[in-house]
């Protein structure tokens, strides 16, 4: 069923402001806590960017001011709109890198496979759909030469692109709505051995939601084709998963992972989209 003109005109009022304030947000926050590591032109990209969307909310006012009132009778569209502002930024580290294009939906879909088959009850399921679909947000702090380099990092390098997850966490505090998905951002990159970053917490010290995307990410990661190697194999991206289960990545999380690779293969671009239809969207 469609939706009539005018409430179509407030839904997208209504996610201009959501993305506008969101936007806002990343800009103070990479303002304040990197703006020594991120180049002008990247923080003059955001300043514009901010303008472009102010300036839509100057025009759209009233309708913002109605679809307010709506959002108020209607919650479902309220959270639907939340979504839609949450996909919106978790395309933007993906977009600078034609490499990683949908990346960020993939380790979403695919978490959230997993973690039914470990399982987790239906609002564990959907932090958890949103927190790993915003993983790299953090990404936007770093600098084109090192998400783009095609090549081995240089430790300084290496020590850059390791601030994203607490940048990332760091934007998301700043946001009511996304405080939930925090923890999964933050600490998706620590390990059971405790050799992770940015605390280097152990084993179960670092939460499920956050272990599964982990594996996910890491997954995503090694059947993906980069500038300076092609994508590998499912089976060969598994055995990888299986030789590091307990030192760097969380062993049931893989196993979950292995349980759930039959129902979806991804050996291939149109294996890749079946993917992305599992997700609850």
């Amino acid at each position: 069923m469609k939706k009539p003109p005018r409430l179509v005109a407030r839904t997208l009022a209504v996610t201009f402001i959501t993305s506008a304030a969101i936007l806002s947000v990343v800009f103070t926050v990479l303002t304040v806590d990197a703006r020594d590591r991120v180049r002008a032109a990247e923080i003059e990209k955001l300043r514009v960017a901010e303008r472009v969307f102010t300036a839509l909310e100057a025009r759209r006012q009233q309708e913002q001011l109605a679809a307010i009132a709506t959002l108020a009778e209607n919650p479902t569209l309220k959270a639907a709109l939340d979504v839609g502002a949450i996909r919106a930024l978790a395309a933007a580290p993906d977009a600078r890198d034609p490499y990683t294009a949908g990346h960020s939906e993939r380790v979403s879909a695919l978490s959230v496979l997993m973690g039914r088959q470990m399982l987790l009850g239906a609002e564990k399921l959907e932090i958890l759909r949103l927190g790993a679909l915003l993983h790299d947000v953090g990404k936007i702090g770093v600098s084109d030469e090192v998400l783009r380099k095609p090549g081995v990092l240089t430790s300084e390098e290496f020590e850059q692109l390791k601030r994203h997850p607490a940048l990332g966490a760091r934007i998301l505090r700043q946001v009511p709505f996304l405080t939930p998905h925090v923890p999964i951002v933050e600490l998706h990159h620590e390990r059971p051995d405790g050799g992770g970053y940015p605390f280097g917490l152990r084993g179960d010290e670092i939460p499920v939601a956050a272990r599964i995307v982990h594996v996910a990410d890491a997954f995503d990661a090694i059947t993906s084709a980069r500038a300076y190697r092609p994508a590998r194999g499912a089976a060969e991206a598994l055995a990888e998963l299986r030789r590091h289960a307990g030192t760097q990545f969380d062993p049931a999380s893989v196993d979950a992972l292995a349980a759930v690779l039959p129902e979806v293969g991804v050996a291939s671009e149109p294996a890749r989209q079946e993917l992305l239809d599992h997700q609850m969207v």
